[in-house]
């Protein structure tokens, strides 16, 4: 597995009441992964990802460079609070043409457009607070092209943007794909030691 590129994160001006505007990097004069809070931009380099608004929507543009083979895909934003577990955001991709390559649907805009979740490609699940990473999906015609990649990226700077402290991790109980991931973000402080390991997602 291609090792994926560890970011640090620069969160500006807010875009609305819920998100920040965040742009994240991969050079090497911050420490990875860290957010920096600025009205100006704190480096010369070009963002590996940015997260804005366009029409009350998120839109997120990630560089292709590290993944040219995944399609144009737009999102479903979830977020899920249910006592006594931890909140949780999900993001579910979608790769046809309903909306541009990047655009974030929020769940109630999505239902008010009569769309379901049947033709997802991938899906990420993660902790609000801990930004602990829960489930990975991809679809199986889907997987190889570097998706989980993307939304990753995509999870990371929305969990930025939304005001967390913390970062995306791969927590402490993982699934082979898990320990993948481990070994794509080695030598990061994303990746928790191993205490148990389960079943990887159908």
């Amino acid at each position: 597995m291609t090792e994926y590129p560890t970011t640090w994160f620069w969160r500006s001006a807010p875009l609305n009441e819920d998100w920040n505007a965040v742009q994240s990097f991969t050079t090497e004069e911050v420490a990875k992964p860290s957010t920096i809070e600025a009205d100006a931009k704190p480096t010369l380099a070009d963002p590996y990802s940015t997260i804005s608004l366009e029409n009350d929507r998120l839109v997120i543009w990630s560089d292709r460079s590290y993944s040219p083979k995944i399609p144009d895909l737009w999102y479903l934003l979830v977020p899920r609070h249910k006592e006594p577990f931890p909140a949780t955001y999900s993001i579910v991709a979608f790769a046809d043409n309903r909306f541009p390559n990047g655009h974030v649907l929020e769940i109630e805009e999505f239902r008010r457009l009569g769309h379901t979740t049947a033709d997802q490609v991938a899906a990420v699940r993660w902790e609000q607070e801990s930004g602990k990473l829960q489930q990975v999906y991809v679809s199986s015609d889907y997987r190889r092209m570097g998706i989980s990649f993307r939304l990753f990226n995509v999870a990371d700077i929305i969990h930025i943007a939304s005001g967390a402290s913390t970062f995306l991790n791969g927590g402490e109980e993982v699934t082979a794909d898990g320990e993948k991931l481990a070994e794509a973000w080695k030598n990061s402080p994303r990746v928790k030691q191993k205490k148990a390991s389960f079943s990887p997602m159908d």
